[in-house]
């Protein structure tokens, strides 16, 4: 749970007050927006026990313009990496793999 309000925090710092965890249902959203959840967790196992656990968060930006100030600022964070984008009902989507 501290790690997703971490990760909350942050996304509020990137240029938009519209971050949502999930996609939120029977909320009107507002763009440009950052949509994000948890993806995967990756394991690294020693002993037969795990003693590292990475959480891989998706992140998308969704904006009604191509060229959002979002898409930077996002593709900067540390352990960050652009994976696709894509338009959906006249909304660029923009999406990125986050490791956490």
């Amino acid at each position: 749970m501290d790690d997703r309000l971490s990760i909350h925090s942050l996304l509020l710092t990137m240029g938009t007050p519209n971050v949502y965890y999930k996609a939120p249902i029977n909320t009107s959203i507002i763009y440009p927006a950052i949509m994000y959840n948890k993806s995967n967790i990756k394991n690294t196992h020693a002993n037969n026990i795990v003693y590292n656990q990475n959480n891989e968060y998706t992140i998308t930006v969704i904006s009604k313009t191509v060229d959002d100030v979002l898409v930077s600022n996002i593709s900067k964070l540390p352990k960050c990496r652009f994976d696709r984008d894509f338009i959906n009902e006249g909304l660029y989507h923009n999406v990125f793999i986050f490791y956490y």
